[in-house]
């Protein structure tokens, strides 16, 4: 569903459709479009665990103008502070580790050498380990959790290997 959503919006959103078509087939392979079942959002504890946090950091985000966190730590603080969650709700069901959120890569670059900070850089929020070589992750303001190889979290995170 979520796939064809992406479709839909990739050939309207571009009169051509041909910009979008690197995006879509990025998120596509990412999120796990046709991907296992039992994987997603439907098919996981996880991916609703994590989905939870997600929205969380989007809300963060919205309600302080779109500053970028220092770490997770400063979100888990306020959503404990705002009744939103509790300390369990940052640890993933699977690797029983706190979430990690980083910035992303800009188009297939590396993000900049600086720490998370205050820089206005997407986010990705995700297991520190995963499972079974996988990891759940909530990529950019979305918040719905999906699950990627650890090779996909590293491309989103540091980029691609331009040869």
């Amino acid at each position: 569903m979520v796939c064809s959503n992406l479709v839909r919006i990739s050939k309207f959103s571009n009169p051509s459709g041909l910009a979008k078509i690197p995006i879509f087939v990025l998120f596509s392979v990412v999120l796990g479009c046709g991907g296992k079942s039992g994987s997603g959002p439907s098919g996981s504890t996880e991916a609703e665990h994590i989905g939870k946090v997600g929205k969380l950091l989007t809300e963060y985000l919205s309600s302080h103008m779109g500053t970028d966190l220092l770490d997770i730590e400063e979100l888990k603080k306020w959503a404990i502070a705002q009744g939103k969650a509790d300390e369990s709700d940052f640890i993933s069901t699977r690797d029983k580790k706190s979430y990690v959120l980083e910035p992303m890569a800009m188009g297939g670059m590396p993000p900049p050498a600086v720490k998370l900070g205050r820089v206005r850089m997407p986010l990705i929020l995700h297991e520190e380990q995963g499972k079974n070589g996988t990891i759940f992750a909530v990529p950019g303001n979305a918040t719905v959790g999906s699950e990627m190889t650890d090779q996909a979290l590293e491309t989103l995170t540091h980029g691609r290997e331009i040869n």
